[in-house]
């Protein structure tokens, strides 16, 4: 049996644990709690497979949180039989993706979008939009894009954990000014 080594402790290495998701000039909340009780859905036609060139359809979705939910992905392969759960050697854990119905090959997420963006530009097609209904209401956190980072001394371009801030932008616009 191998012997776990003990962790050892060292003061040099700290973990920033201060703000706790607020803001640590006014204490504002930095992060939003939503309830998702819907998936919207963009449905592609007319995607031709990279392996046998047969014409099938892809979808792909708004929300991308819903892949923190795995049962989302049940209910999406439910009822689009070319989405569902694969298996990739370059990926840890299955994930949910576009598959051909004809040969069963993988339709990866970079030449989708690639190709949506071709078709968009180009005016040739649109998707059709399908808001699915969730059989639950899936919580989360998330944060918005406009936190921003302090760094009190200015003159320094290395920073150590003392002078940095998480900060609303109201904060940090009024900070900075000053």
């Amino acid at each position: 049996m191998v012997e776990r080594k003990r962790r050892i402790k060292d003061s040099s290495h700290k973990v920033w644990k201060r703000s706790d998701g607020f803001c640590e000039n006014c204490n504002k909340q930095l992060y939003e709690n939503k309830e998702i009780k819907e998936v919207t859905v963009e449905k592609w036609a007319e995607h031709k497979c990279w392996k046998c060139g047969e014409e099938g359809t892809v979808i792909t979705i708004k929300d991308q949180l819903w892949l923190q939910d795995t049962r989302v992905g049940t209910i999406l392969s439910e009822k689009f039989p070319f989405f569902y759960k694969t298996k990739r050697k370059l990926k840890a854990e299955p994930y949910y993706a576009n598959h051909c119905l004809k040969c069963k090959a993988l339709q990866g997420d970079w030449f989708i979008l690639e190709w949506i963006i071709d078709e968009s530009l180009e005016e040739k097609r649109k998707a059709e939009i399908q808001t699915i209904e969730l059989p639950f209401v899936w919580k989360t956190v998330t944060l918005p894009t406009d936190i921003q980072v302090y760094n009190q001394n200015e003159k320094s371009l290395v920073s150590s954990l003392k002078n940095i801030k998480l900060l609303c932008k109201e904060c940090y616009d009024e900070i900075s000014k000053s």
